[in-house]
């Protein structure tokens, strides 16, 4: 953790991103690099190296130590972060503001400017060393403490702060062990929310300004704190991040602190990982807060991380800064023996953290470089041993609690020496012979037959291994370019070398000693060339060095303008060459008079000099001063205020600015018109994605996407020039498929208490494929929009239920649930009341005057009445048999003041004073017939008992019997239980009768008790249909029996285009198949009918599943090259291929280099997509670019040949 916290970012960003103007090509390590990196001994890839981090070191501080850096064996250098900041803070113990950034921009006060962090990462290149990163992408500076500490600082880039989107909530991790708040509440600082895109694009473009400056990798800063892809609250950052970034074989780890909810192994599928467990347990192997145990250092206590995923260290910057002081006190002897411990070892990365200089904690400035403890001659001997031990196993072997030696093949050895002098005698695997130390301790070891002895001084360290010779080095003793006299004489030197010799203008190499010089020049024309070649050799090598001069006439003409200071008259110029013997002198002192040019400047032209020194007078002035050499000139030169400029300070040359009308990133439209202006140019044009460059004016739109497949990306490059200046932006679109928006769920019925026997429910839905709803946590069953669910026809009175619809589209998904209570009506007072016209909602007050006291429901006006429609409403009263009450709105009362109120049981209907025993609105008309309906499809059932709920309209009473039993009154919605405990077979006859006081009418329904019956149907999808639904019903019965409302449900993927669904209690159906608005059998045909499990495959339905034919099918991928360790693998969208799998495609063999083959066993009649894939030991995979390939299996045709799109 960071001073002063950290937080935990997951903020939405709903931002256009706005891409920094790259001026800089991304920075490729080539055959320079590598050469120098040889040059070192340093190792090609970064993994396999050792890191240096120049913690709080400026980007100029880090250029300047790049020789000793190279020379101490280090493969990289890790920055501090490079992001702007809250505050100018430069005191060593102010570290912390590094990690409080503002922005995600280049620069800072404490390290550089953008120009300067390239200058550094240029010149690391010279010396084969890579630059990493350190990035805070989790969280941002804040405001202060206290109540402001979640609160963003207040120069926190607007487009950042200003996003209510962007932001996590303002708290901090209470539950250490809680993985959604260690990833969503924050540390101590203002959470970003890096879960959202438009943020991510801004993150993407700032990684990618670096590495386009020479960045080579990256550490993230709070790593532990950023979701990621599959977990709770999980995104897509990681993957989206790093896939976005312009270069390749970068080197990116993050900040895993172990401990709490870690997810440690999760994030080692995505980056590289601190080992703080493993760092933890080597000070302790040192002896620091512990008794000496080198075992401590065995394991790296990974949970189960592999070693090569691992970034090792023995203090960082966190366990050294940190107000804990973990390792602080730690000495430079015990940093060197555990460093030894790490750094040997095979497959980790290991990091030596640069500690501040000078007295106490922090004893240098921000900016500065620290104790030199990184280039100590032991820890450069250990840095060295890991560069050339690359590739090399490892074998620990314990000699004492103290002692350990770490083999790395047969090839070297470090021992390790916590006690005192000891004699080493062990077994080894190190190949025979006499091995030199080459630490400090000295001394020299002997292996023969297996064994390896010798001496080691008391707490020293050996490194042993025939290290390797080192390259030839060359030197001259004079700068490359012009010179401006007759002849040239350069020094020559080498060292390393055994021979050496030069050659000039590609002439005869002639041999020379080491201090030799060679002159040149002398009579020759000016304006020729000579080419000085140097070649040094060696028995590891050659080195070859090239120098370039120029012969130059001194007497071409020399001009120089210069800004008269204020009070000054006309001044003079005084010029002089002491570069040459003796000193050549212009004009007399105090020089010449110069020509006034205006606007302050005078100039003088000087013919026949090239260089010069220069002094300018005026009266008793000079500049420069007395005794203090002149300024030093070539060609032409402006001078003011003491600065020498190329040209004239005072002419702002503008540089052309570019920007377009549209937000980069994703459109979700067919195509896109971008009108491109540009300003302070006379010429501009775009490339789109890599194209031919078309002339552009301002203002011009550029279009394109039409017709394009979504995802497709497009870069837009625009350059705008004038006579100075070019300016290039790059900018990215990609065409996207809109988001559906989410389902919306409502329902026709206020939750809380219904009264009565059961509550007819009616589910909407919008923006919704389907639906489907549970009852108290029951089957999932379909439900279509505007659908009626009964709920409570079998349950008591006070059960509770609990209604869960879930609604989806093919984007987002919707749950919403509602909870009721099923109350007896007849269990209290349920008053309906009919309001007067011109009154609001009506009060009811109500009590009870026939027991002393007087007892009251509610103090007056009493309780608001529920709105019923129709001009009722009302009001249920629980645990009250009788009553009087009044009803009022506003001023109005009815009955009047002092008069009582109306009296009532039951239920009551009351209706412009007048009571009733039911609604009065209601009136059956005369000579209506009663209907009769119930809940429940004749036929079979195959529960044990069958609930039927009978529902009546237009009857005032009803009876029903039961397979020809006596009558029994009922009411209705009241249910009817029969079959518990009956023998499957048992027939029901439910008889139901229901009159008014015209008309009588009688329904009959049969039942039949059956053992439950499933059907299992088969179904091999047609080509182009995506997954298939199962529409199923049964019209044999009344009403028609549906499994669910069109378009049915998804079928499950039973693999080889096979798929089925389980009707479960039917004994047969019809079905039929659809998918994207086809289906099978067609429009108005019947579905097939099944009685039993069958398989259907084009019309044909069989009772097993058909045999399918299988087709040897050999596929040829040629040109596909390899590098060492690689392997090629054919991959696709079916089971044989490994259905996209990188780890279950299938191995080809080499037929002729680049050429590999594979024969596979695949379905005849299926199209599959594949692709091949490079795939090394470590499953790292290298996907083939461009589109899918196609094939549709036949036996006619069993040859599939293709290129590898490399």
């Amino acid at each position: 953790m960071k001073k002063k916290g950290r937080s935990i970012w997951s903020i939405v960003l709903f931002l256009a991103l706005v891409l920094q103007a790259l001026n800089f090509t991304p920075i490729t390590h080539g055959s320079a690099s590598a050469a120098a990196s040889e040059e070192y001994g340093l190792p090609a890839k970064t993994k396999d190296g050792v890191i240096f981090h120049a913690w709080n070191w400026s980007f100029d501080t880090i250029k300047a130590n790049l020789p000793a850096i190279a020379a101490a064996g280090y493969k990289s250098v890790q920055t501090s972060p490079i992001q702007g900041n809250k505050e100018n803070l430069m005191e060593g113990s102010k570290w912390w503001i590094l990690y409080q950034p503002t922005n995600f921009k280049i620069g800072n006060a404490q390290l550089g400017n953008r120009d300067q962090f390239k200058a550094m990462c240029d010149e690391a290149e010279k010396y084969g060393i890579d630059i990493i990163v350190d990035v805070v992408a989790n969280h941002t500076g804040n405001a202060g403490g206290g109540s402001l500490t979640y609160t963003p600082a207040s120069n926190v880039d607007s487009a950042i702060k200003n996003n209510q989107y962007f932001w996590h909530d303002a708290r901090g991790v209470e539950d250490w062990n809680n993985r959604w708040q260690v990833t969503h509440w924050g540390i101590g600082l203002p959470d970003l929310n890096t879960s959202n895109q438009e943020l991510q694009n801004i993150i993407i473009a700032f990684l990618n300004d670096a590495i386009a400056l020479g960045a080579d990798g990256f550490r993230f800063d709070a790593a532990k704190h950023i979701e990621l892809p599959n977990e709770d609250g999980g995104s897509n950052f990681w993957t989206r991040v790093l896939g976005s970034l312009s270069k390749q074989n970068l080197y990116i780890y993050g900040e895993v602190l172990q401990g709490g909810a870690d997810n440690f192994a999760g994030y080692s599928n995505y980056i590289n990982l601190t080992a703080s467990a493993f760092g933890h347990d080597i000070i302790k192997a040192v002896g620091y807060g512990a008794s000496k145990n080198v075992d401590k250092a065995r394991s790296y206590n990974s949970a189960g991380v592999s070693s090569s995923k691992l970034v090792t260290w023995v203090e960082s910057h966190d366990t050294y800064a940190n107000d804990a002081s973990e390792t602080t006190a730690m000495n430079d002897w015990q940093i060197k023996m555990g460093w030894a411990l790490i750094a040997s070892r095979a497959e980790t990365t290991s990091l030596f953290f640069g500690r501040p200089g000078g007295s106490g904690k922090f004893g240098t400035a921000l900016g500065q470089a620290g104790k030199d403890l990184w280039k100590d001659a032991d820890v450069a001997a250990v840095n060295k041993f890991h560069n050339a031990m690359v590739g090399q196993g490892e074998y620990l072997r314990t000699i004492s609690s103290e002692l350990m030696l770490v083999e790395r093949g047969t090839k070297g050895m470090t021992i390790v020496n916590l006690g005192g002098d000891a004699s080493i005698n062990s077994v080894t695997n190190l190949a025979s012979g006499t091995y030199v130390n080459q630490a400090t301790g000295g001394g020299t070891f002997t292996v023969a037959n297996g064994r390896i002895t010798g001496n080691i001084g008391g707490g020293k360290i050996a490194v042993l291994y025939e290290a390797a010779k080192p390259t030839p080095k060359v030197s001259i003793d004079v700068q490359e370019g012009g010179f401006f006299t007759d002849s040239l004489t350069v020094k020559m030197t080498y060292s390393d070398a055994v021979s050496a010799s030069y050659s000039l203008n590609n002439g005869t190499q002639t041999p020379f000693n080491s201090g030799n010089t060679v002159t040149f020049g002398a009579g020759a024309a000016f304006g020729t060339t000579y080419t000085l070649k140097i070649v040094a050799n060696n028995a590891a090598g050659q080195t070859t060095q090239t120098y370039t001069f120029t012969k130059e006439d001194p007497n071409a003409a020399l001009k120089v303008h210069y800004y008269k200071p204020s009070g000054w008259g006309t001044p003079g110029m005084y010029y002089y060459d002491d570069s040459v013997t003796p000193t050549k002198i212009g004009v007399a002192w105090p020089g010449t008079a110069m020509t006034d040019e205006g606007g302050g400047w005078y100039s003088t032209q000087v013919a026949g000099w090239k260089k010069a020194k220069v002094i300018f007078t005026s009266g008793s002035n000079q500049i420069p001063g007395a005794s203090q050499p002149g300024y030093d000139v070539t060609g032409e030169k402006w001078i003011k205020d003491g600065v020498i400029h190329t040209s004239n300070p005072d002419v702002v040359i503008k540089t052309p600015t570019v920007s377009i009308d549209k937000s980069e990133g994703a459109f979700y439209t067919d195509s896109l018109d971008v009108t491109i202006s540009y300003n302070d140019a006379t010429a501009a044009a775009y490339s789109l994605n890599g194209s031919a460059q078309v002339s552009i004016a301002s203002g011009q739109k550029v279009t394109f996407g039409a017709g394009a497949a979504y995802g497709t990306t497009y870069t837009l490059n625009v350059t705008a020039s004038n006579a100075d200046k070019t300016t290039t932006k790059s900018y990215s679109f990609t065409k996207t498929k809109a988001a559906l928006p989410a389902p919306t769920i409502s329902i026709d019925k206020a939750e809380g208490t219904f009264y009565g026997n059961s509550l007819e429910v009616t589910v909407s839905y919008a923006n919704a494929d389907g639906a489907t709803y549970t009852l108290n946590g029951g089957a999932q069953t379909n439900v279509a929009s505007g659908q009626k669910i009964t709920i409570g026809a079998d349950g008591a009175f006070g059960t509770k239920y609990t209604l869960i619809v879930t609604a989806s589209n093919e984007d987002k998904s919707t749950t919403k649930t509602f909870t009721f209570t099923k109350e007896d009506p007849n269990a209290g007072l349920s008053i309906h009341y009919y309001k007067p016209s011109g009154w609001g909602t009506p009060n009811i007050y109500y009590y009870d005057d026939s027991v002393t006291p007087l007892k009251i429901g509610v103090a007056w006006p009493g309780v608001a009445m529920t709105d019923e429609g129709n001009g009722w409403y009302v009001f249920r009263v629980t645990g009250w048999t009788q009553g009087k009450v009044i009803f009022n709105s506003g001023s109005n009362q009815i009955p009047g003041a002092s008069q009582p109120g109306y009296a009532v049981t039951g239920e009551k209907w009351i209706k412009n004073g007048v009571i009733y025993q039911s609604n009065p609105d209601i009136v059956i008309p005369e000579n209506k017939t009663p209907t009769i309906t119930i809940d429940k499809a004749e036929g079979a059932f195959n529960s044990d008992s069958l609930n039927v709920a009978i529902t009546l309209k237009d009857a005032t009473s009803a009876t029903y019997s039961l397979n020809g039993g006596a009558p029994v009154s009922f009411t209705s919605g009241q249910q009817v239980a029969f079959g518990a405990g009956d023998a499957y077979g048992t027939t029901y006859t439910l008889s139901v009768t229901a009159i008014n006081i015209d008309k009588t009418a009688t329904k009959t329904y049969t039942f039949k008790k059956e053992e439950e019956q499933a059907i299992t149907v088969h179904y091999y999808k047609p080509d182009g249909w995506g997954t298939p639904n199962i529409y199923y019903y049964d019209e044999s019965v009344s009403p028609k029996k549906e499994g669910g409302a069109w378009p049915g449900v998804a079928m499950k993927n039973e693999g080889n285009g096979w798929y089925s669904y389980t009707l479960t209690g039917w004994s047969k159906a019809n079905v039929i198949f659809n998918s994207n608005g086809q289906q099978i059998p067609a429009s108005k045909q019947p579905g097939y009918l099944v009685t039993k499990s069958v398989w259907i495959k084009n019309g044909v339905i069989t009772d097993q599943e058909p045999v399918q034919k299988t087709v040897a099918v050999t596929f040829t991928i040629k040109n596909a090259t390899t590098v060492s360790g690689q392997n090629i693998y054919l991959a696709g969208n079916v089971a044989e291929l490994g259905n996209w799998a990188p780890a279950s495609a299938v191995a080809t063999t080499i037929s002729t280099y680049p050429t590999w083959k594979v024969t596979v066993n695949l379905v005849e009649g299926t199209k599959i997509e594949f692709k091949a894939i490079k795939k090394n030991a470590s499953n790292n995979v290298v996907w083939e670019s461009g589109q899918n390939h196609s094939y549709t299996v036949s036996s006619s045709n069993p040859n599939v040949e293709f290129n590898f799109n490399n």
